[in-house]
This record gives C-alpha cells, structure tokens and sequence, in this order.
C-alpha cells in the first residue's frame, strides 16, 4: 500500500491540472463531460491561477488539493464556485488510470472533502459529475454519500451538456462534526 497524502497544491503544482486537462484526448474528455473547446486556454487558465494564489485562502473562487502516493502526484480535486462559511462545487481527477480500482480515490476523497470543509468553513459541497462517468460516482457512492438527484445540465464551463448525478455532501459524510476536526485518515503530507 502507497502512503498517500492529500496535499495543497501551490501555483506551480497546479500548473499540472491544465497539463492533465490540454494532454487528454478527445475521448477522454468526453468521459469526463469535457470538450477540447470548452477547455480555457493555457495562457489564460495560467493567469487565472496566479492571481487565485495570490489571494487569500477566504477570497479565492477556486481551490486545488494535490492526490499523491509515495510523494507522486497521482490526481487533484478541487472546489470552485466557493461561498466562504458556506458551500462550494466539487470535482475531482485520478490523473494515473494504474492507481484506479484500489480504493484509493475514496481515501483521498475523504480527506480532500474534510480539507475544504475545515479550510473553508463549509456547510456543503456539491459534486454533479456526468451520471456515467464510473470514477467520480465510484468514490462518491463508496462513501455512502446518495444521488440527490439526476437531470440533464452544463455542470460547468468546461462541460458539454450532459446528463449528471448530483451529490449533496455535508462534512458529517466524511466523519467530522461541527469542529471540523480531523482525524487523520490520510495524512496532509510527510
């Protein structure tokens, strides 16, 4: 078994999240609900991150968390759409189609779950991935967290219309309670 850890990921690490999206093939976008012109260019999605890192962690519209194993960025997830002490928008990404299948997209779900939910002070995150994309939906449905509800949406800019299946999280899905104390089930680095 890997160490895993779920780490922040700074300006240059999340320089890898447009690289995974630009390097991706037409199809494996499609998986995802994507389309190569949906996709920010990279020149502008660079900027738009520098200036997000630039911000304090309360002021920011998105949020990235690296996924690693033994100290190799393997996926990210992250919240956009951030209404500080209140709720978000999840969406997630196994960049590293080997580390599918163990059970460790949901570890790292978890604690990338309770790292927004402490860091952002949030009631709620919602998670609508497209209803046939099994990696989002896998995790999702091994933490125990219902489809709240399934409809036909552009769940974001960078998505083509689809159908999706919309998960309400709440920081008691992930075992924490209104401390938002974590209990270390992968750990935040070392």
């Amino acid at each position: 078994m890997p160490h895993l850890a779920v780490i922040p990921l700074d300006y240059d690490a999340q320089l890898g999240v447009i690289t995974y999206f630009h390097s991706r093939s037409d199809a494996q976008l499609a998986v995802m609900g994507c389309a190569r012109d949906c996709l920010p260019e990279m020149s502008v999605w660079r900027d738009d991150l520098f200036m997000q890192a630039s911000l304090p962690v309360c002021e920011r519209s998105i949020y990235y968390v690296g996924w690693y194993a033994d100290r190799r960025l393997i996926g990210h997830a992250n919240i956009n759409d951030i209404v500080f002490g209140d709720r978000a928008l999840l969406h997630m990404h196994m960049w590293d189609d080997g580390m599918t299948g163990r059970g460790y997209g949901p570890r790292l779900l978890t604690e990338s779950l309770r790292h927004f939910f402490r860091e952002f002070s949030l009631r709620q995150i919602t998670c609508t991935p497209k209803a046939d994309n099994p990696g989002p939906n896998g995790a999702l449905r091994r933490l125990g967290i219902p489809i709240a509800q399934h409809y036909e949406a552009r769940p974001g800019p960078m998505a083509t219309d689809q159908m999706v299946n919309h998960y309400d999280i709440f920081p008691v899905n992930v075992g924490i309670d209104e401390s938002l104390k974590n209990d270390g089930d992968v750990n935040d680095g070392g």
